[in-house]
């Protein structure tokens, strides 16, 4: 019985029959879109990127779409088999609930649990997706035209219908109703775009775009002038740059336990950002000039501003722009121990200050911790009776004074109140 069976064109399978297939014989991969096409590949694609092309060295483009898209930059990890193991999972255990009152749930509810999933799989690792030394990815997406521009109950089904007629006539023709826009790491396109119009982005990665650039981008995109308001957007935004800046903390006088260091010409911003309680587990306090330091280093402290809206910009000792990810690689590259083992040695030596019994604060910044090295936590829940239960977590998220977390023992994912929760250990 065959295990494989090879489709080709006249000219290669020529050149298989003559030649075999090799690894150096690869230019370009395609992966197509639909889920159950990705699952089923999955074995193939661990042999394919962790066995059999490393024995060649040179580049290849890899063209996705939808699920096969997260398939090829999945490829592009540094260790792609374990990648690929995680997306199989991942993908098999979305969970969308239904809120109470409704039948399904709504496609921004889609959108937005979609979105966390992505940002939970590929958090920390979008250098090396888009800065593999040999694979260029290339995101193939589509952008609707006239009624399908935006999404409608009627008018959507009709538009799409529309477009299909038109592909059924001439290929061309459906160029009157979508147009093809392709994301890439770098490279040119490796296939031919005269089917119907093709918008090729190469993807800006933390460049530090001047403004200029960044409304020569937008008109790009759009193929429009900038409308005002958005226009405004960009100036504000110009003005305000720099505002909030984070550094290292190089003071001889503070403590030695401070990484840090948050500054703002607006002491209200920085009075704003001291009292949020969403930035807690950074533990901020203020220094003797008004500004504020943190125990966590800046490239932590930044993204953690980032996730709740300020927007701060990472400055070198000379004043320099840095960009927080390439700081963030460089470290990592450098340093022998990993992230999450330097954050759990930390906490620890914290814990072990603390005593027995963490307060409220210490708790946050563990599971916070947690959830942003992917680790394993085991938490102690006080019940309503009185009872102790100790569970193995991996948590989410916290939301609404509530933490998500998946329990693989149980393989259910739970939702435990922040005030039940007396003890982390991670």
């Amino acid at each position: 019985m065959k295990a494989l069976h090879i489709y080709a064109g006249p000219k290669a399978m020529a050149h298989i029959e003559a030649n075999g297939l090799k690894p150096e014989h690869i230019g370009v991969i395609p992966a197509a879109a639909g889920g159950p096409k990705g699952l089923i590949l999955g074995p193939l694609d661990r042999f394919l990127f962790g066995e059999w092309l490393p024995q060649s060295t040179h580049p290849i483009d890899l063209v996705g779409a939808s699920i096969g898209a997260w398939r090829m930059a999945t490829a592009c990890l540094d260790d792609p088999v374990q990648g690929f193991d995680r997306l199989s999972h991942d993908y098999m255990h979305q969970e969308y609930k239904v809120p109470e009152g409704q039948k399904r749930p709504s496609a921004s509810q889609v959108s937005d649990e979609f979105s966390r999933t992505l940002q939970a799989f590929y958090g920390g690792h979008v250098g090396e997706v888009l800065n593999n030394p040999r694979y260029r990815l290339h995101v193939v997406t589509s952008r609707g035209k006239h009624i399908l521009h935006r999404e409608h109950p009627l008018l959507t089904p009709l538009g799409y219908a529309g477009a299909y007629l038109c592909n059924a006539v001439q290929r061309k023709a459906m160029g009157a109703w979508l147009e093809r826009v392709v994301f890439s790491s770098r490279g040119e396109l490796p296939f031919d775009t005269a089917d119907f119009a093709t918008q090729h982005i190469p993807v800006v990665f933390m460049t530090g775009l001047t403004e200029t650039e960044i409304r020569s981008l937008l008109e790009t995109l759009s193929g429009k002038a900038l409308p005002q308001p958005i226009d405004y957007l960009i100036r504000e935004s110009v003005t305000r740059f720099g505002r909030l800046t984070i550094a290292e903390l190089t003071s001889d006088g503070e403590p030695a336990s401070l990484r840090s260091h948050l500054k703002s010409s607006d002491p209200i911003l920085l009075t704003q950002i001291f009292n949020d309680i969403r930035l807690k587990p950074f533990a901020l306090r203020e220094v003797e000039d008004g500004s504020l330091a943190s125990r966590f280093e800046p490239e932590v402290l930044y993204f953690g501003l980032r996730e709740v809206g300020f927007s701060a910009v990472r400055v070198g000792a000379d004043g320099s722009v840095l960009s927080p990810r390439t700081k963030v690689e460089k470290v990592e590259a450098e340093t022998e121990l990993s992230t999450i083992e330097t954050d759990i040695a930390r906490l620890r030596e914290h814990e072990a200050k603390l005593g027995e019994e963490p307060d409220g604060d210490d708790v946050m910044r563990q599971i916070s911790l947690a959830i942003k090295n992917k680790a394993k936590i085991d938490v102690t829940v006080v019940t309503a009776a009185g009872a102790e239960i100790e569970y193995t977590l991996e948590p989410i998220g916290i939301a609404n004074g509530r933490l998500r977390a998946k329990d693989r023992k149980a393989d259910i994912e739970r939702t435990l109140p922040l005030t039940s929760i007396t003890k982390v250990r991670l």
